[in-house]
């Protein structure tokens, strides 16, 4: 695997507030900051991917709704594509989704050659399910964790 970097892949994913409301600011009555930080508001999730050769998936995008509309990918890389969730947050589902129909149509020809998925914190988006697909399609998944790493193959 180490001589085929463009077969090995690291996803993550990083949730956005995107109406930020902070509780309040202490500071003095004739200051005015340009940002505050904490509050909480409705969340969008990027999940992002690239290889060991350097080659960037475009993002997917996860907003909290009901039904998907393609405006909401207006001005967002070439390729992104995205779904939605009630909460704005990944899932199972919508891993799933993503693998099946971002994902794959970014990876290289592989003649056979199996893909090398590393995931960091996704291990609840995980199902015996997804993991039997992902076999079938030929990619390894490896789930990293700062305490424990689990591999997942045939």
């Amino acid at each position: 695997m180490v001589e085929k970097p463009h077969l090995i892949f690291n996803v993550d994913e990083q949730g956005l507030t995107t109406n930020h409301k902070p509780p309040h600011v202490v500071a003095p009555s004739s200051y005015c900051p340009s940002a505050v930080t904490s509050g909480k508001g409705k969340t969008t999730t990027v999940i992002g991917c690239g290889s060991a050769a350097g080659q960037a998936i475009p993002p997917y995008f996860v907003f909290a709704g009901k039904r998907f509309h393609q405006d909401l990918l207006l001005g967002t890389t070439p390729g992104s594509s995205g779904t939605v969730s009630e909460t704005g947050w990944s899932n199972g589902v919508v891993f799933r989704d993503y693998l099946e129909n971002h994902f794959l149509k970014f990876v290289p020809v592989r003649d056979g050659d199996k893909v090398l998925l590393f995931l960091d914190g996704h291990r609840s988006h995980v199902s015996v399910g997804l993991c039997e697909w992902t076999l079938s399609k030929g990619i390894v998944l490896f789930f990293c964790h700062p305490t424990q790493a689990t591999f997942f193959s045939h």
